[in-house]
């Protein structure tokens, strides 16, 4: 059985951060400041490959369909697209 985590990947690839080789989340994560910020905030008005790393309530940890403020930790650009939201529960 696949989890959640595991079809993201397969389903969505994320991308390797290109502006930081020492990025988090297994070097996909973009910062939400700076250069990362920037890059990840254009594409996200022309594509549906932007995600959001968000902390819940609980401290658990979600990859969000979009580009979002509230609890973000960060960003992920993968080379699929996504179609409508989705959040996807970190194990």
């Amino acid at each position: 059985m696949v989890d959640r985590e595991d079809w993201f990947i397969e389903t969505f690839k994320p991308q390797q951060n290109h502006l930081d080789i020492n990025a988090s989340f297994n070097g996909w994560m973009y910062e939400t400041h700076g250069d990362e910020l920037e890059y990840v905030f254009d594409l996200s008005k022309n594509s549906n490959r932007v995600w959001t790393i968000i902390e819940g309530d609980d401290d658990t940890l979600f990859y969000s369909s979009g580009f979002h403020y509230v609890n973000r930790l960060g960003f992920i650009v993968t080379e699929k697209e996504y179609d409508g939201d989705i959040d996807i529960q970190v194990e």
